[in-house]
């Protein structure tokens, strides 16, 4: 799972020992409230604040973030306070600061493990690509006869430039 949606329950697809099992989760099993036009359109910086000290102390590993921008013809433009675009895009940038910050430390946590990766991925050149079992990527030295395999792999260390793990194979 990528993402959770705030607005409406999300369909998890769970696949473990073979068997993929289909469920719903709801923002409420978390403790968090539905999202709504009102809430996104009406935040007052101080509900910004709150939102943002729970989302920072939350145990999860990146944000999906986005601007919010009214729409025509919803009732949402009939809500009083609005946030300007340039508040708009100042908490945004604050979001994708704190996503980057929570990757970071999930990424730096996870080195020094051993972890079964799927390769699925083409080559890119002298490497490849493939994910965990927790969806972090890792990259390895390019082996065709790894296409489709699960292989235990050391992460050594964070490549610096994305979200990907440098590898190393037994």
């Amino acid at each position: 799972m990528d993402e959770v949606s705030l607005g409406a329950a999300t369909v998890v697809g769970e696949l473990k020992n073979g068997e993929i099992t289909e469920y719903e989760i709801h923002p409420e099993d978390f403790g968090l409230a539905m999202a709504s036009d009102r809430a996104l359109r009406g935040e007052t910086p101080e509900r910004f604040e709150d939102s943002y000290e729970f989302i920072a102390g939350l145990d999860i590993t990146r944000l999906h973030v986005f601007t919010y921008s009214e729409r025509p013809n919803t009732q949402a433009l009939n809500i009083d306070y609005v946030v300007s675009p340039q508040e708009r895009h100042e908490r945004t940038r604050r979001m994708m600061a704190l996503s980057d910050r929570k990757l970071s430390a999930f990424i730096n946590s996870a080195l020094g493990e051993t972890r079964p990766v799927l390769f699925e991925h083409t080559l890119h050149g002298a490497t490849m690509h493939g994910f965990t079992d927790n969806y972090l990527r890792v990259e390895v030295d390019a082996d065709p006869l790894l296409f489709n395999t699960v292989v235990p792999v050391q992460l050594v260390k964070a490549k610096g430039s994305d979200d990907t793990i440098i590898g190393k194979l037994p």
